[in-house]
């Protein structure tokens, strides 16, 4: 999805003719109740197909990405700050069929030396914690960096050490273990599924267990020519 994920960010950063239209597409009855936590201005749904969600919340940290969403998805409603009522935040988000977070990850980034946090990493993984604990939406999906779960690469692979593990991750995950979730984490590779870069991304899935057992990740694509 990093490849349509590209896309997405073309959709909403202004391209005339093409944001408002996503917000006027006919969808079909099976289109998917989505809330959203962090979403980039709207990127994550532009990759998940637009025609096939309905989005109900979203909450980004910039007025500027605030506004992007608006203009792809030509809401009806205010996509909201992290700060906003929390109240009201949990009335959106419980009318979503599936709830996904993208929590900020610059601090956790090889880029970042000092990787280090600050408080707006802390009030995001708050609010994404309590609305899974508020609202237990159906289904949950995570997306950050591995380093965010303290995976590092060694010679073997992926590993998880446990002295690296964040304190934002253990606050969502114990949500997602005392709302009664089965949930799984893997560490995906944009290049094996088409994008044209390498790109290593922690995914957390999550169900209901009262709505059954996780599906399988989906098949890899295969590599592309240049990778």
């Amino acid at each position: 999805w990093e490849a349509e994920e590209a896309l997405g960010r073309g959709l909403v950063s202004g391209v005339k003719g093409v944001g408002r239209g996503l917000g006027l597409l006919r969808r079909p009855e099976s289109a998917v109740r989505f809330a959203s936590s962090m979403s980039s201005g709207g990127t994550v749904e532009a990759g998940l197909d637009p025609r096939t969600i309905i989005s109900v919340h979203t909450s980004e940290l910039s007025e500027a990405r605030v506004q992007a969403f608006n203009n792809a998805f030509g809401t009806n409603y205010t996509p909201m700050n992290i700060a906003d009522d929390a109240s009201l935040r949990s009335l959106q988000v419980s009318g979503a069929q599936h709830y996904h977070a993208s929590p900020v990850c610059k601090h956790f980034t090889k880029a970042n030396r000092i990787q280090t946090a600050d408080p707006n990493d802390l009030a995001i993984a708050q609010s994404v914690a309590r609305d899974i604990r508020e609202v237990r939406p159906p289904t949950v999906s995570i997306e950050n960096v591995p380093r965010y779960a303290g995976y590092v690469m060694r010679k073997t692979g992926w590993v998880q050490d446990e002295k690296q593990v964040t304190a934002f991750y253990k606050m969502i995950t114990k949500e997602l273990d005392d709302g009664g979730y089965n949930w799984d984490i893997s560490i995906v590779d944009a290049a094996d599924y088409g994008a044209a870069q390498t790109r290593n991304r922690l995914i957390i899935r999550g169900i209901r267990k009262d709505l059954g057992e996780l599906p399988p990740l989906p098949e890899k694509t295969g590599s592309t020519d240049w990778y």
